[in-house]
């Protein structure tokens, strides 16, 4: 979203330049920040024990991964970081697990992106406000799955 509110596009090579890096670094941020506000987030949750369960439950509201609400709430101060490396991993442990069968794709990239980044792009799309191609081009995907996502 940031990138196409600055007018321009996502990072799609590994090698990057510094300037490139730093812009990345705002995108993120920008994400995180329009994904899981954390004033909203501190509000909700200020001087609260989160239970693995609370913290799936607050990923399903905000329309976000366990991992990315994860990252919030350690970035806004409202789990130790021991807690988020432990969670960490457990998740890096269990994806070396997994091997072979097939993904699931949407999900993947649901997870990726955040249902809400979807949506606000789908609508700009719908309303003429970016072409097919720049909706397609923000999400980073394939066509023939954009067509599926953008409908």
């Amino acid at each position: 979203m940031a990138h196409l509110l600055k007018h321009g596009g996502g990072i799609c090579s590994i090698d990057i330049s510094e300037d490139q890096f730093e812009v990345e670094k705002f995108c993120n941020k920008f994400a995180a920040e329009f994904l899981v506000p954390s004033e909203d987030l501190i509000t909700k949750l200020k001087n609260r024990t989160l239970s693995d369960r609370e913290i799936s439950e607050l990923a399903e509201q905000y329309g976000v991964s366990v991992q990315v609400m994860m990252l919030r709430l350690l970035d806004s101060g409202l789990i130790a970081r021991e807690r988020y490396f432990e969670f960490k991993n457990k998740f890096d442990e269990s994806k070396l697990r997994k091997k072979g069968g097939k993904r699931d794709w949407e999900k993947t990239f649901y997870n990726r992106i955040g249902k809400i980044a979807l949506s606000e792009i789908s609508k700009a799309y719908k309303s003429g406000e970016i072409s097919f191609f720049e909706a397609v081009k923000i999400l980073n995907i394939n066509t023939k799955y954009a067509e599926r996502l953008l409908g």
